[in-house]
């Protein structure tokens, strides 16, 4: 049997690449770290992996908001590439910077490149926050809370971590 082929896609800015590479790892996948470029230049295709992981930082130094640059490169310049791994039913993960990314590219919550659904936005306090924090799993259809404990621990670390979305009948509560 083949390993897991896992893509760890990095740009100006991102970091813990290499903490994630080592996690899939662990878990015995093939893990490649490779820079944004290689797929705008047609070097490699993302569909050629199984699981996509965008990690966290401050992607081209989120000058004009938490991940958009990198969002509009994956939006823009890699759609195709995207949407094909998408509708092929693979894994997706965004760890911190990676899951902004993933939300102002419209890949997430509904599918690739929704049309400004949902975003994330500076907190109500406003200012940074940095701390752990415990969060209720509500379902484990996800194959990252399967197994887990009905609530959890977690560190959360953002500027811009309040969910938002366009439709009304959708709360969140943090």
């Amino acid at each position: 049997m083949s390993k897991i082929k896992v893509l760890v896609l990095r740009t100006a800015g991102t970091n813990c690449d290499q903490e994630t590479k080592t996690a899939f790892e662990f878990l015995g996948a093939g893990v490649d770290v490779l820079h944004i470029n290689n797929f705008i230049k047609s070097r490699y295709r993302i569909y050629d992996y199984q699981i996509l992981a965008l990690p966290g930082g401050f992607t081209y130094g989120d000058d004009i908001s938490a991940g958009r640059v990198l969002a509009n490169q994956l939006r823009f310049l890699l759609e195709e590439q995207i949407r094909r791994f998408y509708n092929e039913g693979k894994i997706i993960l965004g760890i911190c910077n990676g899951f902004q990314v993933l939300v102002k590219a419209g890949i997430l919550p509904y599918g690739p490149f929704s049309q400004g659904e949902a975003s994330l936005v500076f907190n109500t306090c406003g200012h940074f926050v940095d701390k752990w924090v415990y969060l209720r799993v509500e379902s484990s259809k996800s194959l990252w809370f399967k197994g887990a404990e009905t609530v959890i621990f977690l560190p959360i670390a953002h500027a811009e971590g309040r969910f938002v979305v366009k439709d009304n009948s959708i709360t969140l509560t943090l």
